[in-house]
């Protein structure tokens, strides 16, 4: 399920989920960049999703995440 924010980006996940009951319980999918993986996680995780899997939409290396 796609994920959709208020933010500049609507698939992005940096801002609160404005689809929350379509994504509670399910797989989350959102883009990568504009803010960290750990507010994505955060705002889907307020919203209910399950998990999240992020499209990589730039070029080169994913960096290290901790």
């Amino acid at each position: 399920m796609l994920a959709r924010s208020s933010g500049s980006s609507d698939t992005d996940g940096c801002n609160a989920i404005t689809n929350a009951r379509d994504i509670a319980g399910q797989i989350a999918l959102v883009d990568r960049g504009n803010c960290t993986f750990v507010v994505k996680a955060a705002n889907l995780q307020a919203a209910g999703a399950a998990a999240m899997i992020m499209v990589d939409n730039v070029p080169g290396a994913v960096p290290n995440v901790v």
